[in-house]
């Protein structure tokens, strides 16, 4: 029985010791590869693998499949350098040696682009692997700023496409510190078609207002054939234009309605997408006034230019409802009754504001008033409340009552009761312009 149990024993340690042997590795295929891919490691003593290393990164078990005792795949973990790397396997029989397998530099790969044409400086979508830390970008021999690339991952960025010279399909070539671009899986570069490029295009407009006459700056491409360039409706004077280069040119603004006029340009392929342009007037000018002498209610025309946007009206620093637009340099204004006796007439347009160099002087009611000698105790009582009597004298023929802005409130004979009911007037100060016979005197009166 003893004997038997040794042999038993023997046995078991003789198949431990054959499991526990350490594992040897003999074989990658491909031979090299880049992280995430997978691949298969061949050798002896591959069972109960408890963990694969490349270089210093561990390879994630989940992605391995055992195929047999001498063969597994995996996939290479992503954070891989580069290079020669060494791969160990560890078992419970202990760890491999170790193996070298070639990473290839990461170079960038492109596998689409979206959209797969379009044209200069639209923005397309690339994909594919390694596309950080991106060192120069070409479409054809055109360079991309790299400042203008976005990156939406690792694998992912957007562009502008470059400014090529023609249509056609061109090498799209990513490259970082590793080197240029193919396209993903092959040994091929990457194809990209660029359109449009006989067709002007606008980038810029400088500035984006301005009046007849003035000169504006247009940035795009292809100018060389320039056959009209049109504001609105309306094409500017060819005489003109300046072709500065290819890229760049300047031409006056035509005479044309106001506002929007959105610029577009023309050639002998076609023609461009339209940018904003607004057309503005110069500010108003005041040459004359005529009346400069006049009274409340009349009438003063002033002459200038560029009224046609015309939004507001001031008597010295008094706005005024009281105007008529004759034409784009003609104005009729209403002298209103609160304004200074000595004022200068000022306009403001949608582009600007302008005051005469003259001034105008006004006959206004308390203007004429305060010529008239003061007199007191006709009206009484002052400061008044309620009612304002009269202290008749057989002399006394008419009262007339104004408030301060030179309106008349009341007008009193000598048929009239000696009382005033003032109660619905407004507090405040009023002027009683009092005739005796043939001659007048002034007396201010206070409501309270």
């Amino acid at each position: 029985m003893i004997k038997k149990l040794s042999v038993t024993f023997i046995l078991h340690l003789f198949v431990l010791v054959i499991h526990a042997q350490v594992p040897v590795l003999s074989s990658f295929s491909p031979s090299s590869g880049i992280p995430g891919d997978k691949i298969t490691v061949s050798g002896i003593n591959l069972e109960s693998i408890s963990g694969v290393k490349f270089g210093n990164a561990f390879a994630l078990l989940d992605s391995m499949i055992n195929i047999s005792a001498g063969e597994f795949s995996i996939i290479i973990p992503v954070t891989t350098a580069s290079g020669n790397v060494f791969v160990t396997v560890t078992t419970p029989g202990g760890v491999s040696s170790a193996v070298a397998y070639t990473i290839p530099p990461r170079l960038p790969q492109i596998s689409s682009a979206h959209p797969s044409s379009g044209e200069v400086d639209d923005i397309i979508t690339v994909e594919g692997v390694y596309l950080l830390s991106v060192t120069s970008v070409k479409i054809g021999t055109a360079n991309i700023d790299v400042s203008l690339i976005t990156y939406l991952g690792s694998n992912m960025l957007a562009m502008p496409v470059a400014p090529v010279k023609n249509s056609g399909v061109f090498d799209l070539i990513i490259s970082n510190v590793y080197g240029a671009s193919k396209e993903y899986g092959t040994n091929n570069t990457y194809k990209y078609t660029v359109t449009g490029i006989n067709v002007p295009k606008l980038k810029e407009v400088l500035p984006q207002s301005g009046k007849k006459n003035d000169e504006v700056t247009i940035i795009g491409f292809d100018f060389t054939t320039i056959i009209g360039i049109g504001f609105g409706n309306t094409l500017a004077d060819l005489s003109t234009l300046k072709i500065l280069n290819d890229t760049t040119l300047a031409v006056k603004v035509p005479l044309v309605g106001l506002g929007a006029n959105n610029i577009v340009v023309y050639s002998v392929r076609g023609e461009s997408q339209s940018k904003p342009f607004v057309i503005t007037a110069p500010p108003p000018t005041i040459t004359g006034l005529y009346p400069t002498a006049t009274r409340i209610g009349s009438t003063v025309t002033v002459f200038g230019s560029n009224f046609i946007t015309l939004q507001s009206v001031f008597i010295e620093n008094v706005s005024t409802p009281g105007y008529n637009l004759l034409n784009a340099n003609t104005l009729a204004i209403l002298i209103p009754n609160n304004v200074a006796s000595k004022a200068k007439i000022k306009i403001k347009t949608a582009y600007g504001e302008a005051v005469s160099a003259e001034t105008i002087t006004i006959d206004t009611v308390l203007s004429i008033l305060i010529k008239y000698p003061e007199i007191e105790n006709i009206l009484f009582p002052n400061p008044a409340v309620q009612l304002l009597n009269i202290n008749f004298h057989t002399d006394i023929t008419r009262i007339l009552i104004y408030d301060i802005f030179g309106n008349m409130v009341h007008y009193h004979t000598m048929g009239d009761l000696p009382t005033i009911n003032i109660t619905h007037w407004k507090r405040g100060i009023y002027y009683g312009l009092i005739y005796r016979n043939q001659n007048a005197s002034v007396q201010k009166i206070i409501l309270e």
